[in-house]
């Protein structure tokens, strides 16, 4: 394969057209559809190396001989002759050799649905993964990551296993993009009230509660009555939940968690709300970790 030449890849009937550099980024394409071009300088008896030898041998027969043939090889009187020219050598090496060359057209019967994100780190794998881009759902980190490890593009499998962790203190987490919707209401209740870390209101015999829809703790807010939201007013806060980020402080049982997020408040949240990014956090006061901690329970 010629080191300017692009790659035509079809991923299961989906054509893609890669540059080297790129390719040797993709180790599975590279290590079983290339092999000779990351081991060609590497041999110890080329193409090269071997046609020399065969031009030796004949010019030493020529010089033995007298002749510009060579001798003939016979077993009997009846025994067929063979008879070996340079130019028939070299012909028989040169199309070894061009049968020998990979082509630069590959197929890999699979589905082609995550090859595009794969392809798209390895030309740029110094951009941040959530900057480019947004995997919202597990079960697409998950099947990525099975890719990542057919392609054996073991840097993105990494972050991808890193991203599928379960929640612990001091993981970065940010809104998942398919929950605000649903979420964003609920939430304004806790930018009105900063003391509010439950956003689930309800009223019971004139008494407001706030109740977890996931593990269903229960506390007692200490406004007394539920403030009336006007949620067009507020419709603009579903936009910025999008780049919100925060750090988890704690976590309880299985199924919640309590965030601190870039403002200071503090929000009790189900975790299939949220997702993991790898990117730091910078709060309000400047610093990459909020101003108050708890512990894991």
């Amino acid at each position: 394969m010629d080191d300017d030449m692009p790659v035509h890849v079809n991923i299961g009937g989906v054509f893609f057209t890669i540059s080297p550099e790129t390719i040797r980024k993709i180790p599975l394409i590279a290590h079983k559809y290339f092999p000779r071009r990351n081991y060609q300088n590497e041999r110890r008896f080329s193409a090269a190396n071997i046609r020399k030898k065969f031009s030796e041998t004949i010019n030493a027969f020529k010089n033995s001989n007298g002749s510009t043939d060579c001798p003939s090889l016979s077993s009997g009187k009846n025994s067929p002759t063979i008879s070996l020219t340079p130019a028939t050598h070299t012909d028989v090496i040169e199309k070894s050799q061009k049968s020998a060359s990979p082509s630069t057209h590959v197929f890999i019967d699979r589905d082609s649905k995550y090859f595009p994100i794969i392809l798209a780190f390895a030309r740029n794998d110094e951009e941040p993964f959530e900057a480019s881009f947004n995997i919202d759902s597990d079960d697409e980190l998950i099947a990525l990551e099975k890719e990542c490890k057919f392609y054996q593009v073991t840097d993105l499998q990494q972050i991808c296993q890193l991203l599928l962790e379960p929640f612990k203190p001091n993981h970065t987490v940010t809104w998942r993009q398919s929950a605000i919707d649903f979420y964003w209401r609920s939430y304004v209740h806790c930018i009105v009230d900063s003391t509010l870390t439950l956003p689930f209101l309800f009223e019971k015999n004139s008494h407001l509660l706030a109740k977890c829809i996931a593990c269903e703790d229960v506390q007692e807010p200490k406004m007394t009555s539920i403030i009336d939201v006007n949620a067009e007013g507020w419709l603009p806060l579903a936009h910025h939940m999008r780049s919100m980020k925060g750090i988890i402080i704690s976590t309880i049982h299985d199924t919640c968690c309590i965030v601190e997020w870039q403002n200071g408040s503090q929000t009790h949240l189900p975790r299939s709300s949220l997702k993991r990014v790898l990117e730091p956090v910078l709060f309000s006061s400047g610093s990459t970790t909020p101003d108050h901690d708890t512990d894991a329970e």
